[in-house]
């Protein structure tokens, strides 16, 4: 050993572990734990408004002091035996006796600790994190015997009494409340996002007008408060997915790009009697899918962004694009103003059928964008002829896309005399 100088560099160094997604961080210069023959199994659970709600990718630091009255400091993450992430989010590792805390950040958030736990058995220590965002709501819609709400954040039930509805005339409508109950924070308290608030005492006329406020108290998973703020949402028939009848008699085929009329057509099939009642008259509902969800998709909704069609005789088609059915086609033309937006915007339809004794019977919803269809359409070749099949691309696909590669055309789906046999 004569000769040789050992030479000991201490070094503080910051730490970043990212394990599973879920960053632990700690400083090698904060006091080391002391070993102990003692250790327990902790496991460090973060989470937003209920414990099922897991926010993941959080920076999270460990603070350890050996009673309560100690002095905390900051743990060295080499000390930490057995650390390793699990598949449902949470960290674990083995920890000494004594009290643990854990500071979790993540953008969007503002900086949370959890409580000291006092550490004596294997423990849970869980962090419930703090949305840097104020809840609004995202979605109301009054109906003639209850109204559905929307937030964007975690609401706390307790606190519903400081909300009050009232009619077009200023008379109060007393409610009762449903809400999922199964998410809480790691407390037990209840917590929920969608609130469906049905009427006990009054009731709103169809067409009239709501007034909702949120008065002082009304308060968010955090005990932030949710005031000052008025709904007037529009009164509308009871359109909810309980209301509306769908039926396996009711179809939607499909739909094709027309070049020679621009626009898009959506085929449709419904049989002359269901359930042994006559249809008398047969239709599309159309609605703008960022603004209308399925529920909204109803004959009589009075909203701008949902619009409904009869069928005339015209757009009966000669074919049974199912058997026992008759098929009707619907096109909806284009505005000629080459906007990229009308071909990207999501649209909703549904088909219903009027049966003779007032029920309407529904399809289920169909999502598209005209988009999607000429693309489809392009790349499979399915326009009737060239011209069609040219037309998607120049005046859809490449307006959209201005570096989108031409694709020959090759109808295969043909047969000798240029007809496609599924409709022969």
């Amino acid at each position: 050993m004569n000769g040789r100088i050992k030479k000991i560099i201490a070094v503080a160094v910051a730490l970043v572990i990212v394990v599973a997604g879920i960053n632990f961080t700690g400083v090698s210069s904060s006091k080391v734990v002391a070993d102990s023959s003692v250790k327990y199994n902790l496991t460090v659970a973060v989470y937003e408004g209920i414990v099922e709600n897991v926010v993941k990718e959080a920076n999270l630091t460990f603070y350890y002091k050996e009673s309560a009255n100690a002095q905390e400091t900051q743990v060295n993450l080499e000390t930490l035996e057995g650390a390793q992430s699990g598949d449902d989010g949470t960290f674990t590792f083995r920890g000494d006796e004594g009290m643990w805390r854990v500071a979790a950040e993540k953008e969007g958030y503002e900086v949370t600790y959890s409580d000291w736990y006092t550490v004596s058995s294997d423990t849970t220590m869980y962090v419930k994190m703090c949305n840097d965002q104020m809840p609004k709501v995202e979605y109301v819609k009054a109906y003639e015997t209850a109204c559905v709400i929307k937030f964007s954040q975690y609401m706390d039930f307790s606190t519903f009494s400081n909300i009050i509805i009232t009619d077009e005339m200023g008379i109060r409508i007393f409610y009762r409340v449903n809400y999922d109950k199964s998410g809480s924070d790691h407390n037990g308290k209840l917590y929920a996002k969608d609130f469906t608030f049905h009427y006990t005492d009054g009731k709103p006329e169809i067409g009239s007008f709501l007034q909702i406020s949120f008065n002082f108290g009304v308060k968010d998973c955090l005990g932030r408060d949710f005031r000052g703020f008025i709904l007037n949402p529009r009164v509308y028939i009871d359109g909810n997915s309980s209301e509306i009848e769908t039926s396996i008699d009711v179809q939607i085929a499909g739909w094709q790009m027309n070049a020679y009329a621009p626009g898009i057509r959506v085929d449709y099939c419904i049989p002359d009697v269901i359930g042994g009642k006559n249809v008398e008259k047969v239709g599309l509902v159309y609605g703008l899918g960022e603004l209308a969800n399925e529920n909204d998709l109803f004959v009589g909704n009075p909203d701008w962004f949902v619009k409904s069609f009869d069928a005339t005789e015209r757009g009966k088609i000669d074919f049974e694009l199912i058997p026992g059915s008759n098929t009707y086609s619907m096109t909806m033309l284009f505005t000629g103003y080459d906007n990229p937006v009308e071909f990207t915007d999501l649209i909703r339809v549904r088909a219903y059928a009027l049966l003779e004794d007032g029920t309407y019977l529904y399809s289920y919803c169909i999502d598209y964008s005209v988009y999607k269809v000429a693309l489809d359409e392009y790349e499979g070749s399915w326009g009737i002829d060239k011209y069609s099949h040219d037309y998607v691309y120049n005046k859809i696909i490449k307006l959209v896309d201005p570096n989108a590669e031409p694709i020959e055309y090759n109808p295969t789906w043909k047969n000798e005399e240029g007809v496609n046999p599924d409709q022969l």
